[in-house]
């Protein structure tokens, strides 16, 4: 009779994980240059708006920021909110 134990069960499943994560370490590096130079304008300055509120909740976490791009007068907005 086998006995069934908690490390053979946590064993197995790890066994079981592993090679997926070892095959999504392979993959190759996002080319964000690349991306930017062939994307639509429109997403691009969404996502560096984005990448800019995130830099600044980074140097400034007691507010919350968020970006806003304003088409109709042409500007965009990195608005950080009192929490």
């Amino acid at each position: 009779m086998t006995l069934v134990n908690r490390r053979y069960v946590l064993g197995g499943m790890v066994a079981l994980v592993a090679p997926p994560v070892a095959a999504q370490s392979k993959e190759v590096a996002f080319d964000l240059k690349g991306w930017i130079e062939t994307a639509d304008a429109q997403e691009v300055a969404s996502y560096l708006a984005e990448q800019l509120a995130a830099t600044m909740r980074r140097a400034n976490p007691g507010r919350s920021w968020r970006s806003v791009i304003e088409h109709e007068h042409s500007f965009v907005l990195i608005c950080g909110d009192p929490v």
